[in-house]
C-alpha cells in the first residue's frame, strides 16, 4: 500500500505550469559559468573590471535568471512530491525557498548595483563588510536548504540521481567558488525531467 502524502502526484500540465521553466535552470547557470570564465580571461580577474564588462554583466543576468528558475522548480517540486509540503520535507523545501531567494538578491545586486559602485566609488565594490556578510549568510541558508532538501527529496521518492545532486550542491554552496549555486540549478533541472 502507496502513501498518498509521500508518493509523488500524477498532475496535469495546468497544475505544474512551474516544471517547464525549471527545465532551463541548468542550462542557464552553465551559460552563466561559461560566461564568467569569459570574463576572467577578458579582465585577468579584476573584479572592478568584471563588473563592468559584458562577459561579467552577462554571466551575473544568467545566475539571476538560473536562480529565479530554481524559484519555479521549487513550487513544482511542491505540488508533485506532497512530502514537501508538511513536517521535515516542508522544512527542508522552506530552507531552499528562501535560500534561493536571498542568493537571487545577492545575484540582482550584482546585475545593478555593483556596476554603478564600480564607476564612482570602487572601493566600495569589494570593501562592504555587511554586504560580504549577507552574501555568505545567503549561501549558508542555500547550502542548509539544498541539503535538506536532497535528503526529503530522496524520502519522497524522487529519484536517486537528482536527489543527491541536490545534496552535492547543497554542499558545493559552502566553498569559495563563483556561481557555487549553479549545480543546484542543475539538479532542478534534473528533477524537473522525472515524470
Amino acid at each position: 500500500m502507496t502513501d498518498a502524502l509521500t508518493t509523488p502526484q500524477q498532475v496535469t500540465p495546468v497544475e505544474d505550469r512551474w516544471r517547464t521553466a525549471s527545465l532551463w535552470a541548468g542550462p542557464a547557470g552553465a551559460v552563466g559559468v561559461i560566461l564568467f570564465a569569459v570574463a576572467i580571461a577578458m579582465t585577468g580577474g579584476d573584479d572592478l573590471k568584471m563588473a563592468t564588462s559584458p562577459a561579467g554583466l552577462g554571466s551575473t543576468l544568467a545566475g539571476l535568471v538560473a536562480l529565479v528558475l530554481m524559484g519555479f522548480g521549487l513550487m513544482s517540486l511542491a505540488i508533485r512530491y506532497p512530502a514537501l509540503r508538511r513536517g521535515f520535507g516542508l522544512v527542508a523545501w522552506f530552507a531552499a525557498a528562501t535560500g534561493t531567494a536571498l542568493v537571487a538578491g545577492g545575484q540582482w545586486t550584482q546585475l545593478f548595483a555593483l556596476p554603478g559602485l564600480a564607476r564612482v566609488a570602487p572601493e566600495l565594490v569589494t570593501g562592504i563588510d555587511t554586504v560580504q556578510a549577507g552574501y555568505i549568510a545567503s549561501f549558508l541558508v542555500l547550502a542548509a536548504g539544498g541539503i535538506l532538501l536532497g535528503i526529503a527529496l530522496r524520502r519522497a521518492g524522487a529519484g536517486r540521481f537528482g536527489s543527491i545532486l541536490t545534496i552535492i550542491g547543497g554542499v558545493l554552496m559552502l566553498a569559495p567558488l563563483p556561481a557555487r549555486f549553479v549545480l543546484l540549478a542543475i539538479a532542478i533541472s534534473v528533477l524537473a525531467r522525472r515524470r
